[in-house]
């Protein structure tokens, strides 16, 4: 999925000053994060579809970014719910559904849904480069930015390459199932594009110190931050302050 694919939409946080927006975000998803009651979940979860609604994205690409996280959850509830104990929901013949197995497994999806929405609003909304570009005059290490910025750029490149190589094997008769059978020649085809990989990686070091790399990202234009950036900044701030004071209400 190309995750800056609407990055060129006009909407108030497409306008918002990248720093700012990172920052801000940033601080939203930690504190949605440590949300432990389901009012204050429910507030968060309620506050990020407020949120992706202002950035205008598309519906269906919102949809395509959550199945992951919504995977893992249809996965581990009905765990939780048949493994959990406690008070009982209902039960089934000689199968009893508990509810704090129910409770925590809602609690875990409105988690890992509203931030996984935040966090696309966040890298989606502007140019891969420049958000990261933001993260590097936020102090974030040039390590870790560089890192971020390959992985984006060359998974593709891997994956693409990964599929060249089965249809080589499948080509040349290998049988690619699934199962033990199948490990050696699985195996076989990673190993090769590990070292496919590895030499690619010190073509690219090669050719980025040719041209002069400092190691620092470099942006067309400078960042300004306007009164509404501020004011956008100010209402993520209020939307925080008021999660920590839901929090703090429930026993």
């Amino acid at each position: 999925m190309d995750i800056d694919a609407y990055a060129h939409l006009e909407s108030p946080v497409h306008t918002w000053d990248p720093r700012l927006k990172v920052a801000a975000i940033s601080v939203f998803v930690l504190v949605a994060a440590s949300c432990n009651t389901t009012a204050g979940l429910l507030t968060a979860f309620g506050a990020a579809v407020i949120v992706v609604v202002c950035a205008r994205l598309p519906f269906r690409f919102v949809l395509r970014a959550l199945r992951y996280p919504l995977f893992f959850v249809a996965l581990m509830l009905p765990v939780l719910v048949l493994t959990s104990g406690g008070a009982k929901l209902a039960s089934f013949g000689p199968v009893p559904l508990y509810a704090p197995g129910f409770r925590t497994g809602t609690e875990m999806g409105l988690r890992a849904v509203t931030m996984m929405m935040l966090m696309l609003v966040m890298f989606s909304t502007s140019r891969l480069h420049t958000t990261l570009y933001a993260l590097q005059r936020l102090r974030l290490p040039h390590v870790l930015v560089h890192i971020l910025l390959f992985t984006y750029r060359y998974i593709f490149l891997y994956m693409d390459d990964m599929r060249t190589l089965k249809n080589a094997a499948r080509l040349r008769g290998y049988s690619l199932g699934k199962g033990l059978r199948h490990i050696r020649t699985s195996a076989s085809l990673i190993v090769v594009l590990l070292i496919r990989s590895f030499e690619q990686s010190e073509r690219v070091a090669a050719a980025m110190r040719l041209r002069g790399f400092d190691g620092t990202l470099r942006h067309r234009g400078q960042l300004h931050a306007g009164a509404t950036d501020v004011v956008k900044t100010a209402c993520i701030a209020v939307t925080c302050i008021f999660l920590i004071f839901v929090e703090c209400l429930q026993p």
